[in-house]
């Protein structure tokens, strides 16, 4: 499908989606144009950052008719590795699409490299800014950082070695599995 084709595309790009999910009985949130058109602005070339709306029935029906895909050329090529990539497929969105069916309430869902990073129901624009510009920021490499081996294979071991940030709680049980301690 042609969701999954974007979302394969910012998974191979290191980029950021949102999604604006809809259902067609009340169409596309019109109100937070103005919002995406300054945060594509504001990312400049930094980050590879896309906008869609999505009509949720429109794309679970192509679900049903993939043949029609294929033919026409479209096919994207999957990573081997697809558990990288379980959010970008069909069966990590279908569920979200199949849950907005008749919803008056545009939900808003953010990807980065291809996986699933949050959701908002409705028109939060300070939420949804906010979402964005955190997963637009680029974050420093911690090999940058981490001067000692054993701490920089703790993190290689635990933590994505891409970022140099993680949540106080995400960290202290990376480090317990890690150590094999149990709690």
């Amino acid at each position: 499908s042609e969701l999954e084709q974007q979302l394969l595309i910012s998974y191979a790009q290191k980029g950021v989606c949102v999604l604006d999910v809809y259902s067609a009985e009340w169409g596309p949130c019109k109100a937070i144009t103005e919002t995406f058109r300054r945060l594509n602005m504001d990312a400049g070339d930094a980050v590879h950052l896309r906008f869609f709306t999505v009509e949720c029935n429109a794309v679970l029906e192509s679900l049903k008719n993939p043949q029609e895909h294929q033919a026409a050329g479209r096919q994207h090529q999957r990573p081997k590795n697809t558990e990288a990539i379980k959010d970008a497929l069909p069966e990590g969105w279908e569920p979200v699409l199949t849950a907005q069916r008749g919803k008056s309430r545009p939900l808003f869902v953010t990807y980065k490299e291809g996986k699933k990073m949050s959701a908002v129901e409705g028109v939060d624009t300070p939420a949804i800014r906010s979402i964005i510009k955190d997963l637009c920021t680029v974050k420093t490499p911690a090999s940058e950082f981490i001067t000692n081996p054993r701490a920089q294979e703790l993190w290689d071991d635990q933590f994505n070695p891409e970022e140099s940030e993680v949540g106080f709680e995400k960290f202290c049980k990376g480090l317990q599995v890690h150590c094999g301690y149990t709690v």
